[in-house]
């Protein structure tokens, strides 16, 4: 029996969720000790992936991210041989496909161990070492989920550019290779797992779009919580979309800038994927990636809609180009858009008129929280203050209820309150419980 493939070989991996719900800097990496992917340094360079003319005979001209060298990798193995061996039996594939595992879940009774990464420090030399004896599908997806690992969307966009220059310039020869009748079911199946869960689609769902001292790391997942795409896990409380928002804010508008140019990089690698194949094969055997693109666009998109209410933008007064921002309205679960627009228009709480009752009040808090967003977009106020804002329609009991709800009891009894009134969180019976 020949080995199984690629696709076969991913294990389920533990989710460590990179959240800016650890606001504290050192509580800002990974979960569980593992590594969080390499930051890239914002440099404002909007890396892309560089086309010759058609008809040239060029080929592609790379300008990746930078995380590694692409044409290295493009060239022929040997003049009779352009792809190299299969190395599917080889010591060094099989070592690989092995690193490629991880650690899998343990379960000892209630007690549970989730699934680890692999290590990915231990992952690159074993794939640099295959991509310079082979032109193989399955270490170039690999390849992409271990950069995305180590380097985050840059590594992704780079990856991605690998495998799809890989596939317009080698398909002939690739690895693994058509049979007689040409099929090319083996490969399709390798390139499923652009679509993993457990795979690719994990590691740029959790790799840090941009990663700030005061709020830690924002991910494609904290962004899909906050926006309500995604739903949390049982007992994980979803981030609110103002402090994501204010955690984009605090980054530089350049780090920010560069992060969308790679996410738009790794999408439009992902669409000429599919376009090549498309190309080379039947109707019936299409590749169909959906979900990756999909949570790329997402990100972008949000990205996007943050950049145009950005500190460094507003005070440049330029208009942002893009598909999402001309309008200037707010992606799903937005919450500063439009607070220009609406604090005067309907003549509450402008800054000549007295406050006239708990709307104006909520109305002032969200103003006070555009200037925290503005001036000082580091500053944790604005999360405090969007909490203050849910306290404005409660009692007094309610208020002491919501802020200390195991008081609830003794707070009942030092106001003198009789067992039958009926407070939140307070049972009458045990109200004047001396126990």
């Amino acid at each position: 029996m020949q080995p199984q493939s690629q696709a076969s070989v991913l294990l389920p991996q533990r989710d460590i969720i990179v959240s800016v719900q650890d606001v504290l800097p050192e509580r800002a990496a990974h979960q569980d000790g593992a590594a969080p992917p390499e930051p890239m340094q914002a440099s404002g360079v909007a890396y892309g992936v560089v086309r010759e003319a058609p008809g040239d005979g060029a080929g592609h001209v790379r300008q990746g991210a930078g995380v590694m060298d692409l044409d290295a990798y493009l060239g022929d193995i040997a003049p009779d041989a352009p792809c190299g061996p299969d190395l599917q039996y080889d010591a060094d594939y099989i070592e690989l496909a092995r690193l490629m595992q991880g650690t899998a879940a343990v379960e000892y009774g209630d007690m549970r161990i989730d699934a680890a990464d692999p290590d990915w420090r231990a992952v690159r030399p074993a794939i640099s070492k295959l991509l310079a004896r082979t032109r193989d599908l399955r270490v170039l997806v690999w390849n992409a989920r271990c950069l995305t690992g180590l380097h985050g969307h840059a590594g992704l966009a780079d990856g991605l550019a690998l495998l799809e220059a890989s596939i317009e310039r080698h398909w002939d020869h690739l690895h693994p290779a058509l049979d007689e009748d040409k099929d090319p079911v083996e490969r399709l199946n390798t390139l499923v797992a652009l679509d993993d869960v457990d795979g690719l689609l994990r590691q740029a769902r959790l790799a840090a779009l941009v990663r700030t001292a005061g709020f830690g790391a924002v991910s494609p997942r904290d962004i899909e919580l906050a926006t309500g795409e995604l739903s949390p896990r049982q007992g994980e409380t979803a981030t609110e979309p103002a402090v994501v928002e204010a955690a984009v804010h605090a980054a530089s508008r350049a780090e920010i800038e560069t992060c969308l140019a790679w996410l738009e990089q790794a999408s439009a690698s992902l669409e000429r994927i599919e376009d090549l194949l498309a190309r080379r094969v039947e109707p019936g055997h299409a590749l169909a990636v959906e979900k990756l693109p999909r949570l790329l666009r997402h990100a972008a998109r949000v990205l996007r809609d943050y950049l145009s209410r950005h500190p460094d933008v507003l005070r440049s007064g330029q208009r942002l180009a893009g598909p999402d921002t001309a309008s200037g309205e707010a992606v799903a679960g937005g919450t500063y858009a439009g607070i220009h627009a609406g604090s005067h228009a309907d003549g509450h709480a402008g800054a000549d008129r007295d406050i006239r009752g708990r709307d104006d009040v909520a109305r002032l808090l969200d103003r006070i929280c555009e200037y925290y967003a503005q001036q000082e977009p580091g500053s944790p106020v604005p999360v405090l203050l969007q909490r203050a804002k849910g306290l404005i329609p409660m009692n007094f009991i309610e208020l002491m209820s919501e802020l200390a709800p195991q008081g609830s009891a003794e707070i009942g009894i030092l106001l003198g309150i009789r067992p039958e009134v009926s407070l939140p969180g307070i049972d009458p019976s045990e109200a004047y419980s001396t126990h």
